[in-house]
């Protein structure tokens, strides 16, 4: 059954509401561009703060139909709206079963003979967010080194790295010295594709290194 989940609650095993269509446009690049006087072109500046391409919300349509009796429209109305019109919501789609989407909704409904229609529109983030996140769980051996590939997806992320033992962490030239515990430096920035890491700490120390990555 075709159905979409917002946060915890499923269009049609909470509202009886199957989901007849569901569309996500592609978000639109930031593109930033300044015109050379008396001479030909412009300059393209869309990359030229941070070496990324920054993205616009992107839209998502969804139509439903209830073929419940007649009597129930009005309350079921009430009850969507006071969850969803005008809230954020995590949105999850049988269309789209490894990514989520984050976005602020609004709803209308029109009757359609004897069936009662609704549209969901919502505003969302640009990026689809894995379902799941992505974890490396290492453990240091004798040599006292290990070398992990973090492969990560087309939004830049911040990982969080949490180490049983002073460990220092070399991401191309910069390295850091962190103690036991939780951490989120946020000068290690993983980037599209394969990122490097190298981790140095005693034999025996435990590390888990955790994001979750955003596809377009």
């Amino acid at each position: 059954m075709n159905q979409v989940i917002f946060d915890e609650v499923a269009s049609f095993s909470e509202w009886g509401m199957i989901c007849t269509s569901l569309f996500v446009d592609d978000p639109e690049p930031k593109e930033s561009y300044v015109d050379i006087p008396f001479g030909d072109g412009s300059i393209d500046l869309t990359e030229a703060v941070t070496g990324e391409v920054s993205y616009k919300n992107r839209t998502l349509e969804a139509t439903f139909a209830f073929k419940g009796p007649r009597n129930e429209w009005e309350p079921l109305k009430r009850k969507i709206r006071m969850y969803l019109h005008g809230k954020r919501r995590k949105i999850e789609a049988t269309e789209i079963p490894e990514h989520y989407l984050v976005g602020r909704c609004r709803t209308s409904f029109e009757q359609d003979g004897s069936i009662l229609r609704m549209a969901v529109s919502a505003t969302c983030e640009p990026y689809l967010y894995k379902k799941w996140q992505t974890v490396y769980n290492v453990t240091i051996d004798e040599t006292g080194t290990k070398t992990i590939t973090c492969a990560n997806s087309r939004q830049r992320v911040i990982p969080i790295i949490n180490t049983t033992d002073t460990t220092n962490v070399q991401f191309g030239p910069v390295s850091f010295l962190i103690g036991s515990g939780v951490h989120r430096l946020t000068n290690l920035i993983l980037n599209e594709g394969d990122n490097v890491i190298v981790l140095t700490a005693a034999e025996g120390t435990s590390i888990k290194i955790e994001y979750r990555e955003g596809a377009l």
